[in-house]
């Protein structure tokens, strides 16, 4: 009944040259950016699932009725050199009629203009009213530099990727923007936000955040209605436990990009970081809503699913995600925690092994190996994959020192307690100074109560926890 969502697939490329594919991606990204900013709409579809379609030969009806989208709007590009063709056109999903068309020639650098004229007149055919100020931030340009716009654009085709090595590749290319234009307020977002996801999903230094932070609040210093750069900055201030700031963005994030799904999925982070389960789980099921073929919103629920003991609802929503992106490591160490719990521990190590197969530089994929050597009772197997990962990674993303603490964890076990008394004091100081930072997670909290627990320090244990339910665990 949703008779005004949409659906941007992926426009075609005509140029001939399959190196421009990231030009004509990027006209859907951008359009869908436009598109989100519009209340009025009931449903922008995120180009994570719409970008599936790409040569598909299913109907419109198909694909709508797959999507949850009752329009879709399609199109071709056409670079050559300086000049730019755009077709684009709008279709009843479940119709098959065409309600709009238009064909746009110009000079490259009227691809601004051409994208806030196509986003007019589906407001137009839909007979939604845009507010001078939407129609301000619609039209306004993001940079006078082609060439930085340029490399924005690939930026967002490789982060859309979510894989490390794609991960990488957004970071050089949004930094190529931002050289060739400092003002170049979406490309320092993109920026942001590519520098939290290496902090936090593909294990790199805690400066990452930092980082992000930085570019953010730059980007929003020149555009303070940048839904991205607010996502980051709620991404980022949520792994460092900083909750109100986190929360104060993401809800800034939704409200200037009401019908993107970022903002959603983050907010519904948040409250799982606070065990506020119902507000995560409308989030969540907004982001599913508005992303239905991300495996990134799959994996999320099973998570809140996980949080809640529901092992067999977080199984089921792990390989959905799984189906979609059989490569995502996220999701294997979703299934790899449900099998350990229910104490299927053959599946366990196979799915740890796989982990290992798909991510040998990310730490977790050594700690679950650790953890399954471990418990199969092949100690020299665990002491190398414990160490490995404390060695990667001794002060890694998230602020939470877990790999620290699970090698000192090992090593108290087998009787190097020297060895772990180091390691444990390690963490307890950076445990310390997070507090001290405005952390009010509660990981501090709990990594301190698996030490004193770990050394038989009962009552301080029990402390820690209490400290940690206080704090949302």
């Amino acid at each position: 009944d949703q008779e005004r969502s949409i659906a941007v697939l992926p426009f075609d490329n005509l140029s001939g040259d399959p190196e421009q594919d990231y030009f004509s991606d990027g006209l859907s990204i951008e359009m869908i950016a436009q598109l989100s900013k519009i209340s009025s709409l009931d449903k922008v579809i995120a180009f994570n699932s719409s970008r599936r379609y790409r040569d598909s030969d299913k109907t419109v009806v198909e694909i709508g009725e797959e999507l949850g989208a009752a329009l879709l709007l399609e199109g071709t590009v056409r670079q050559q050199g300086e000049r730019v063709r755009v077709t684009a056109q709008l279709v009843d999903a479940r119709e098959q009629g065409q309600l709009w068309a238009e064909t746009y020639d110009g000079e490259l650098s009227d691809i601004f203009a051409v994208q806030s004229r196509i986003a007019d007149q589906i407001a137009a055919a839909l007979r939604v009213e845009l507010s001078s100020e939407l129609r301000a931030q619609i039209e306004r340009r993001p940079t006078e530099n082609l060439a930085a716009y340029s490399l924005y654009l690939k930026g967002q085709d490789s982060r859309i990727r979510y894989n490390k090595e794609a991960n990488q590749r957004a970071i050089e290319f949004y930094r190529a923007a931002v050289e060739l234009d400092p003002s170049f307020a979406r490309a320092r977002a993109g920026l942001a936000y590519a520098s939290a996801l290496q902090g936090y999903l593909y294990g790199g230094e805690a400066s990452w955040l930092e980082a992000a932070i930085d570019e953010a609040e730059t980007a929003l210093a020149i555009d303070p209605d940048l839904a991205d750069a607010h996502v980051a900055l709620a991404a980022a201030y949520n792994i460092r436990g900083r909750i109100e700031l986190a929360e104060q963005h993401a809800k800034a994030a939704i409200a200037s990009s009401p019908n993107s799904d970022r903002g959603a999925v983050e907010l519904g982070w948040i409250y799982v970081s606070t065990a506020r389960w119902d507000e995560a789980y409308a989030q969540f099921r907004k982001a599913l809503d508005l992303n239905p073929l991300h495996s990134y919103n799959y994996w999320s629920m099973g998570i809140l699913y996980l949080a809640l003991g529901e092992l067999e609802q977080a199984e089921e929503w792990a390989q959905r995600a799984l189906q979609l992106q059989p490569d995502d490591t996220t999701a294997h160490l979703i299934l790899w925690t449900v099998f350990l719990a229910q104490g299927s521990l053959e599946e366990a190590a196979d799915v740890g092994q796989t982990m290992l197969a798909l991510s040998p530089g990310d730490p977790k994929s050594h700690m679950t190996a650790g953890t399954s050597a471990l418990i199969s009772g092949d100690l020299a197997r665990a002491r190398e994959h414990y160490q490995t990962a404390y060695e990667m990674a001794p002060e890694t993303l998230l602020g939470d020192q877990r790999f620290a603490t699970s090698f000192g964890a090992f090593l108290w076990r087998t009787g190097e307690r020297a060895q772990a008394e180091e390691l444990f004091a390690h963490s307890l100081q950076l445990n310390e100074e997070e507090l001290a930072a405005g952390n009010r997670s509660s990981r501090p909290f709990t990594d301190t109560a698996f030490i004193h627990a770990t050394r038989g320090e009962t009552a301080e244990a029990l402390r820690s926890l209490r400290q940690a339910v206080d704090a949302g665990y």
